[in-house]
């Protein structure tokens, strides 16, 4: 809930998210989950539906994905809260569809890292263990 020029980090991400027409978010909270519930409620200041399946904060990614596994359609993007990428949703979807793939990922090119790629950007290799 970090304030970023007036208002909630998480709550630009909400609005470039809306302004791209994603209409529905599934906010999957640990830490300070109920001041995020309080600040975005069900999500119709932002004209959006907002929907939240909370759990400890010790939970891995993987864990929050399938304990709010009955939340998510069968496609959906998946954001890290804490990160801000102007990327084109619509290119992104009609990338991963034409690519045929079970996932598609966005990364930033940078030393290191826990993810590896092929040179055709493929990933090859993910290691949760390594530094990112």
């Amino acid at each position: 809930m970090v304030d970023v020029n007036g208002a909630p980090f998480l709550a630009h991400l909400v609005q470039q998210l809306v302004s791209q027409g994603v209409t529905r978010l599934v906010l999957m909270t640990g830490y300070l989950g109920d001041q995020i519930r309080a600040h975005f409620g069900n999500g119709q200041r932002y004209n959006c539906d907002i929907v939240y399946s909370h759990g400890p904060e010790h939970w891995s990614t993987g864990r929050r994905l399938i304990e709010a596994r009955a939340l998510f359609d069968e496609r959906f993007f998946l954001l890290y809260a804490d990160n801000f990428a102007l990327v084109d949703l619509q290119q992104l979807l009609s990338f991963h569809l034409r690519e045929d793939t079970n996932i598609t990922l966005t990364l930033a090119p940078k030393g290191g890292g826990n993810t590896g790629c092929f040179h055709d950007g493929r990933v090859g290799c993910y290691d949760p263990d390594r530094s990112s």
